[in-house]
């Protein structure tokens, strides 16, 4: 039964150790990455960023999102091969971790291990995109009418939109 990484076990080899304590245990096994299904860019909060399938960008795009590599030091990344079609993008982990011996012995001991983490592609439409498919959107006019003897609600209006650059086309 693994147990924590947190107490090392003094006298055992680094085989039996790693038998013993799981470092893995903090990092998720299934992530969920959204594609635009138009063109096919990755979504990285705030923006859109283009990647290849299996490429270099899209490894950094998911292991951004990963959580947990915080408390482990990642040693390898690499992509393991899936269908297309399965929406499915699998990665192989190794990370190492240094564990401290009890009652601050002088005991250290490097624990490698690897896992493989899930990432399921959920579909949606960029903003590009979305503009494209909402090609027959309606465009307003605004009238605005007064009836007073001073301009000033009017003027105030306009500056306020110059000021905000409201009245460009978008």
């Amino acid at each position: 039964v693994p147990t924590s990484a947190s107490t090392a076990y003094e006298g055992m080899c680094a085989t039996c150790t790693g038998s013993q304590v799981d470092i893995t245990s903090g990092i998720e096994r299934s992530v969920e990455i959204e594609m635009c299904k138009g063109c096919e860019r990755w979504f990285r909060n705030p923006g859109w960023a283009v990647a290849q399938l299996e490429s270099a960008e899209l490894l950094t795009l998911c292991l951004r999102k990963l959580r947990g590599l915080k408390h482990v030091r990642l040693v390898d990344a690499a992509w393991i091969w899936t269908e297309h079609h399965s929406r499915r993008l699998r990665v192989k982990l190794t990370v190492a971790r240094d564990l401290v011996g009890a009652s601050g012995s002088t005991y250290v001991t490097c624990l490698q291990q690897s896992l493989v983490v899930e990432y399921v592609v959920r579909t949606r439409n960029c903003d590009a995109c979305n503009k494209v498919a909402a090609k027959d959107t309606w465009q307003a006019k605004v009238q605005v009418r007064q009836k007073t003897e001073h301009p000033r609600t009017l003027l105030a209006l306009e500056q306020h939109m110059l000021k905000h650059q409201k009245s460009r086309v978008a």
